[in-house]
Formats: C-alpha cells, sequence, structure tokens
C-alpha cells in the first residue's frame, strides 16, 4: 500500500469503522465481498480498487489492492479531511426516555451532559405506566460526514443512557437502533388498528446540534435523595417524577475514570443491564439470563487447568456468589432463597432447561403460587444485580 495511505490509515484518530464508511463514500462501485475474512472496495476490473481483510475482532487486518496515484491522492485528502481534520466539540440533542417517571428538571454532569425537560408543548404520556420523553444534551466530537456524525452522536448518547439506566431506580432508555414496528389501536371516532412505526417525533426542538448546553432558567433541578433512601425497595416519588442519588456524581466520576479492562467489563455489564427493560415484559426468561450475565462480565475470569481432564476450571457459581457477598452487603441474609438459586436458575435457563411461567402462560393474579414466587424470584434478582453494579463502579 502506499505509504502516504498507510499513515493516514494508522492515523490515532482513524477508527476501523468509520474508514470502511469513507471508503463505501470514496469508490462508486459496488463493494463485493471476498472468500474469508474480507471486503473489496471498488471494481478491479476498472483498474482501482482495495481489498480489506479483517481480524477477528472486526478490526483491520491488512489492506492492499491497486489504485493510481491521482485516487490514492484523492483517498488520503478524503480521510484525512473526514477523520482528522474538521473534528469539533459539539452538543447533541437526543431523545431519551424514563419509564414511568417523568422528568420535570434538569441535572447536569460538568461539561459532558445534561439531561432537560421536553417543552411544554411537546407530545407527553397521557398516563403514568409509560415511557416518558426527555432530551439528553451529550458533548461529542463532530464530524463532517453526515452518517459518521450522526453514528458518534447516537452513539454517544445511548452510552450515556446505558450508564444512568445503571445508576437511577427506573429504566432509562435511548431510542432503538432499529427501526422497528408494531400493531397500535388508533381511536378515530371508532377504535382501528395500524401497522405503525415506533419513534417520537415533535418539529419544534431547536437544531439537533448547537454550540453549548441550553438554558435552564427557570426549570428546576432534578431531585436528589439519600442513597440509602432512594435505593430502598419502598422508594415512591409522590409526583412520579424523575429522582437521582445524591451520589450521582460519584457513580459518574467512578466510571468516567474507569479505563482498560474495568471499563470493558463495565460497559459490557451495562449493556446486558439495559436489556431487561425491553426484556421483561415479553420474555422473562430471556430478561433474567441478562440481568445476571451482567453481573458475569465483572467477574475475573482467571482459572486453573484441572489435572485429570484438561479443561478450564473457572468455578463459576462459587465466583459468582462471592461476588456477591464482596459488593452486596448482608445479601445472604436478605435474601436467602435469591442468593441460593440465582445462579443455578440463570444456568438452567440458559441451556434450555428451564423456561419461567410468566412466559408459559398468562399471569395470575389470584392464583399459580410458583409464578408469584418466580416474579418475586425476578425482583429480587434485578436488586441484588443493580447494587453489585453500583458498588463494584463505587470499588474501582
Amino acid at each position: 500500500m502506499n505509504p502516504a495511505l498507510t499513515e493516514i490509515v494508522s492515523h490515532p484518530n482513524v477508527k476501523h469503522s468509520e474508514l470502511l464508511t469513507v471508503l463505501h463514500s470514496f469508490f462508486k462501485f459496488v463493494t463485493n465481498p471476498l472468500p474469508g475474512r474480507a471486503r473489496r472496495f471498488g471494481d478491479q476490473n476498472q483498474g482501482s480498487y482495495l481489498d480489506v481483510h479483517f481480524n477477528n475482532d472486526g478490526t483491520i487486518q491488512t489492506i492492499n489492492g491497486k489504485l493510481s496515484d491521482a485516487d490514492t491522492k484523492a483517498l488520503v485528502v478524503q480521510i484525512r479531511s473526514t477523520l482528522v481534520d474538521n473534528q469539533e466539540e459539539d452538543i447533541g440533542r437526543t431523545i431519551c426516555f424514563s419509564l414511568y417517571e417523568a422528568v420535570r428538571g434538569f441535572y447536569r454532569y460538568k461539561d459532558v451532559f445534561q439531561i432537560v425537560p421536553i417543552p411544554k408543548d411537546a407530545p407527553h404520556a397521557s398516563m403514568i405506566l409509560a415511557d416518558h420523553p426527555f432530551v439528553l444534551e451529550s458533548k461529542y466530537v463532530s464530524c463532517p460526514d453526515q452518517m459518521i456524525d450522526t453514528n458518534r452522536h447516537i452513539e454517544a448518547a445511548a452510552q450515556l443512557a446505558r450508564i444512568l439506566n445503571t445508576f437511577c431506580n427506573t429504566a432509562v432508555s435511548a431510542r432503538s437502533v432499529y427501526v422497528r414496528y408494531f400493531w397500535g389501536i388508533f381511536d378515530d371516532k371508532e377504535l382501528s388498528s395500524r401497522w405503525t412505526q415506533e419513534g417520537y417525533v415533535y418539529g419544534g426542538f431547536p437544531p439537533g446540534h448547537r454550540e453549548g448546553f441550553s438554558s435552564t432558567e427557570g426549570i428546576p433541578p432534578i431531585r436528589l435523595f439519600p442513597a440509602a433512601e432512594y435505593y430502598d425497595e419502598l422508594f415512591f416519588p409522590r409526583d412520579h417524577s424523575l429522582a437521582l442519588p445524591d451520589e450521582i456524581d460519584r457513580y459518574l466520576d467512578k466510571v468516567f475514570s474507569l479505563t482498560g479492562s474495568d471499563a470493558n467489563a463495565f460497559e459490557i455489564a451495562s449493556i446486558w443491564f439495559a436489556q431487561v427493560k425491553e426484556l421483561w415484559p415479553r420474555a422473562s426468561s430471556s430478561a433474567l439470563v441478562a440481568v445476571v450475565s451482567g453481573i458475569e462480565a465483572l467477574l475475573e475470569k482467571n482459572s486453573e487447568i484441572c489435572r485429570e481432564c484438561g479443561q478450564l476450571k473457572f468455578g463459576i457459581n462459587k465466583k459468582f456468589k462471592d461476588f456477591l457477598k464482596t459488593y452486596v452487603p448482608g445479601v445472604v441474609e436478605q435474601f436467602p432463597e435469591a442468593f441460593k438459586a440465582i445462579y443455578e436458575t440463570r444456568s438452567q435457563l440458559a441451556h434450555g432447561k428451564l423456561a419461567l411461567m410468566a412466559d408459559r402462560r398468562r399471569w395470575n393474579y389470584l392464583g399459580d403460587p410458583l409464578q408469584q414466587w418466580e416474579g418475586r424470584f425476578q425482583r429480587n434478582v434485578y436488586r441484588i444485580t443493580a447494587t453489585a453494579l453500583r458498588n463494584w463502579v463505587l470499588s474501582r
């Protein structure tokens, strides 16, 4: 590969996923797949192409092919202009959602992000049991390429939503990265059903990017409660508005200071933990697997080799319980049944040996003790996991 192209591709600001977007834009030909983990950009028959070979983790291993001097120069200029130069800090605005608790105040974390309510004339949920929209303003590095810029903006918001979800006692989520449809009921003089797209639209928002955070004049701050009170099972904001623990800044300071394996472990854990909101109403068994997987992401994976069979000895069940004892003080005494059954239940679900009753038949409010026990068990597992995640973060 041309030295100038090699140099720009190796630049620390050039992310491999974004480089592929630039290659798609530069080569006006169909990208042809190659055998194995490789893709071709351009057309070999037209004398200008690049073959990109990938590692197992999706990163680029090598790039080779044939480009004219003019094409090489033009590609280097486009990569530099798109991914190296013209990178500026910006504030992106994204609609996120809070389950059951509307956002009526603001919260600002340093110069990283800010939560503000949606305007009064924007669509609001007409009931408490709903996803309540709010505006998440987050700082990110913008890009002149619209597709890359949008991806950066959405990715930053999604990551922040997952972090908030870990420390809020209600589910917080960003919009889905996929276009999703569902059957909806509409009241057009008489009830009717339509196959409709999921989404939130409001034309009164200012532009999605701005030089600074929105003014919070006239908006009260989101209420903060002592952590012990906030995370208590019986905590309830009587006005159904989003509240936060008084240690939220401390939690966030810890998260943003994580590096290396700790940062990677927390990201994976928060991703699994965020799946619970979507899964629980539709697939309780999968939701329980997801929430326990959030803890597994934080476990040390060190292991020994069994001298008899040569296989790895993870002792995962013991490690899991030891982890909970460390990061959930009093877990054995407070949740004796859940503590004893949590990992075995997760394993049976994950390996197809069990399905929770909530997935087998309709919920029975008046009977079915097993179904009611499983529901209580699942709520306790969620509380245990949430506590462990928070305390693990504070221990870093």
